[in-house]
């Protein structure tokens, strides 16, 4: 049993020591560079995911704690699906709203070049 605990220990340290050399250089990250560039709306919803993805997590918590405690949609909202979709539309919403901003409003002292 001790040789077995050796082992593994020996072995999930080596693991931990290779790991970081084999997932250096990450796939993703040129093609995503590359959309950034072009000004990809997936690159922007990839982006969106990965700086509020906690957000968004604890505030589902949050909500679904509160369903489960006063039994709002009868359990409806504690669905895999129902969180997928949820979670999709909220970062697909937030992109949306940010790819079509409305125009500024002129400012007093420039031409209005639309008359």
């Amino acid at each position: 049993m001790t040789t077995l605990a050796g082992l593994f220990a020996v072995t999930l340290f080596t693991c931990l020591a290779v790991l970081p050399h084999c997932t250096r250089k990450k796939v993703i990250e040129e093609p995503l560079r590359q959309a950034r560039a072009r000004n990809s709306p997936v690159a922007a919803f990839v982006d969106d995911l990965q700086q509020h993805r906690w957000i968004v997590i604890i505030g589902l918590a949050i909500l679904v704690a509160l369903d489960k405690h006063f039994g709002l949609s009868g359990g409806f909202l504690q669905s895999r699906w129902v969180l997928a979709i949820l979670i999709t539309s909220i970062f697909l919403g937030r992109l949306l709203l940010r790819r079509n901003p409305a125009p500024p409003p002129p400012t007093a002292g420039s031409p209005n070049l639309n008359s």
